[in-house]
């Protein structure tokens, strides 16, 4: 009998797990704060309920959201992915980040930018009908978007406030500017703007 409660219990465990490593990347299933460097990806759609969505915390991150999307539940969530102040070497490509009362994509700059070269890359991302913004990014140099889409935000589409490059995107239909660089070192090429505000 304990035996048979053993495997009872585990199984119920096994369920209710959401993140899973198979060939050394790890599965994310539901809203994840990720603490570890590694290779992540999402194997479905996550809708955020009342609280935080997807927060990277650790430096050598890649996360592909395999084409699925992050979704805001209208619970008071703010931002749909944060990445944390101090890291650096992030990746996150393949999806979309929809529907978030604050910001689609926010990298806040923390106590000391400009000595903490963010080395973030965005691409083939589609972030779109964010309240305050499609992707912010505060004043931390090292960013790059690329072949994305952002479009349908209630403010800016990308906000920058350092040094970065902007390659290939499609920026439309955003409530104020489609790009505001605050900064003389951010660099863009090739990109489609248009019905953006001012």
């Amino acid at each position: 009998m304990r035996k048979l409660l053993f495997v009872i219990v585990l199984g119920f465990a096994s369920l209710t797990t959401n993140v899973y490593a198979v060939d050394g990347v790890i599965e994310i299933s539901n809203v994840t704060h990720i603490k570890q460097p590694g290779s992540y990806v999402l194997v479905n759609d996550i809708v955020v309920p009342n609280k935080m969505g997807m927060w990277i915390m650790a430096s050598d991150v890649t996360l592909d959201l395999n084409g699925f999307s992050i979704r805001s539940g209208n619970g008071g969530v703010l931002d749909g992915l944060v990445i944390n102040t101090t890291i650096t070497n992030v990746e996150v490509k393949n999806g979309s980040i929809v529907g978030f009362p604050r910001y689609g994509v926010f990298a806040p700059a923390g106590p000391n930018p400009l000595a903490n070269n963010l080395g973030l890359k965005l691409t083939n991302l589609r972030v779109r009908d964010n309240r305050l913004g499609g992707i912010q990014i505060q004043s931390r140099p090292g960013a790059m978007i690329q072949d994305s889409i952002v479009s349908n935000n209630g403010g800016s589409g990308i906000r920058i406030g350092a040094a970065a490059l902007l390659v290939n995107n499609v920026i439309f239909n955003n409530a104020s500017r489609g790009l505001w660089a605050t900064s003389s070192s951010a660099g863009y090429r090739s990109n489609v703007f248009y019905n953006n505000g001012s």
